[in-house]
């Protein structure tokens, strides 16, 4: 069974789901990538251990599949055009496949409501869709497991809402 589904791990702006996969591999976790296509950065993440699953978040369609047997999700997005529907798209597969991986959501600086861009203001609006929330992670998020590189960078709670503040225990 693969207990953490990572998306955004393939992308090319910051890097921050490939770090997630690099960590959570070191620490040992089985690891899930979802991924557009197949290329150079989809074998460096199978190459370390990650099993690697076609999809893509802007189709549920594929998306259902990545979340059998997936107890955690890193939900990554860049600051970029889509994130909303990538949101709604991750939230209605989790909810379609009745699973309900407790979801981390890897938050930008600029996600505010009244940031001055529409893009940060979209990053915002994102991180409201459920099963997206408000809680924090516990455990290994705190203690450097996972990055942190914004105060409020990891947000996590149970499909289909409520806080979740055990996770990553």
């Amino acid at each position: 069974m693969t207990s953490i589904l990572v998306t955004g791990a393939t992308g090319r702006h910051g890097g921050t789901g490939a770090h997630v996969v690099r960590r959570l591999r070191e620490e040992g976790r089985d690891v899930r990538v979802l991924a557009r296509s197949r290329g150079d950065r989809t074998e460096a993440l199978e190459a370390i251990g990650a099993e690697v699953v076609i999809g893509d978040l802007q189709d549920r369609r594929g998306i259902v599949p990545a979340l059998e047997g997936v107890a955690q999700a890193y939900f990554t997005y860049p600051i970029d055009a889509g994130v909303i529907g990538a949101a709604a798209n991750f939230a209605a597969a989790v909810r379609e496949s009745g699973a309900s991986p407790r979801t981390v959501v890897m938050s930008m600086g600029p996600a505010h409501p009244g940031h001055p861009s529409g893009r940060g203001r979209d990053q915002w609006l994102a991180e409201e869709v459920p099963p997206v929330g408000r809680s924090r992670p516990a455990g290994p998020a705190r203690r450097g497991g996972v990055p942190r590189e914004r105060p409020r960078t990891a947000r996590a709670v149970r499909a289909g809402g409520g806080r979740d503040p055990q996770l990553l225990r």
